[in-house]
């Protein structure tokens, strides 16, 4: 791109000038073997010119020699061209920037502050020196909760930053450091008196403590108690009555002898019980089944002679008797005793 003529401070030699664009050549490219200096864009611009006869290759604008195609910068030029005080293109804006010429166009494109820049939020046009005070007022600008909770809030538009306040949930109570409640502003203005007031008693609760604390630091310390006797150590608990270290199996054989024991035990006591009342003969311990007798219809099952559950003599009507408890029950109505 050429360099405009009029931004240099100081004199351009005319032979670092474009004679096609008739400004200065930036960057300087050789055009021919004359050593003729010219633009990059203009050599460009006449190699593929479109009035150029296809038949003949490109001249030179100054001598019209073979124009070269694979053209080189003028290390020479170049550097004569650096060494001039070079002003910024946007000077008459107010831009004051002077330096060399090559380094123009990166100031120009990234560090004035007269160039125009778009906001992100609402694309308005602004310079650079003014685009920091638009992006801090742009009502689409996205900002932080006031609060400085961004976790939960995030980013809000500046234009709904008034509307977010009256919602938000992350106001904290004036006495958060005791408290740590946190809710919109409208449940704060119910909290707040209320946690005062607690604090207030919790205050006086502490001074009254701190004063006790104080009053008793203030006694002499009391005597040391005598010791006391060791206790008795507790016996163990009985829980079964088993003895001790014998297995399941064994207790289990234990017990089945003991019940053999005990039956045999009770058949003897019988025995015993059963000799006087049946007048020396033993008595069963089931009733024998009925039997008929003779031509009566009535049935009667064998009592025992001489005892106490006789009825009379041993004669045939037992009904007066008094009965033993080895004695079958009555049946069907019936009068039981032996016949005569």
């Amino acid at each position: 791109m050429p360099a405009d003529l009029d931004n240099f401070l100081d004199p351009v030699p005319q032979a670092l000038c474009c004679p096609v664009c008739q400004d200065v050549a930036w960057q300087p490219v050789i055009a021919c073997e004359n050593q003729h200096i010219l633009c990059e864009e203009c050599l460009m611009n006449v190699i593929d010119s479109p009035d150029a006869h296809p038949e003949e290759p490109p001249a030179c604008p100054t001598c019209r020699a073979v124009a070269d195609e694979d053209y080189e910068v003028s290390i020479v030029g170049k550097r004569i061209l650096e060494g001039l005080r070079y002003r910024c293109s946007r000077h008459a804006a107010g831009c004051e920037w002077v330096g060399s010429v090559g380094d123009e166009c990166d100031h120009r494109l990234h560090s004035c502050d007269y160039r125009e820049l778009s906001c992100f939020s609402c694309g308005m046009k602004s310079l650079a020196k003014d685009g920091l005070s638009h992006t801090s007022t742009c009502p689409n600008g996205l900002v932080a909760c006031p609060n400085g909770d961004n976790d939960i809030c995030g980013k809000i538009y500046r234009s709904n930053v008034e509307h977010h306040m009256t919602v938000c949930t992350r106001f904290r109570c004036r006495n958060f450091a005791f408290c740590g409640a946190q809710s919109t502003r409208a449940n704060l203005e119910e909290h707040q008196p209320r946690c005062t007031s607690l604090i207030s008693r919790l205050d006086a609760v502490e001074k009254d403590a701190a004063s006790l604390r104080a009053q008793l630091a203030s006694r002499p310390p009391r005597p040391p108690s005598p010791p006391r006797p060791p206790k008795p150590q507790d016996k163990p608990l009985v829980t079964s009555l088993d003895p001790p270290g014998m297995s399941k199996t064994h207790l289990l054989l234990i017990r089945l002898d003991e019940g053999s024991f005990v039956a045999d035990l009770d058949k003897e006591t019988v025995k015993k019980v059963s000799a006087p009342v049946g007048g020396g003969r033993p008595l069963r311990s089931r009733s024998p089944p009925p039997q008929r007798q003779g031509g009566d219809d009535r049935w009667a099952v064998p009592l025992p002679r001489g005892g106490q559950g006789a009825g009379g003599g041993g004669g045939g009507g037992g009904g007066g008797g008094k009965r033993s408890r080895f004695d079958s029950p009555p049946r069907r109505g019936r009068t039981w005793g032996r016949g005569g």
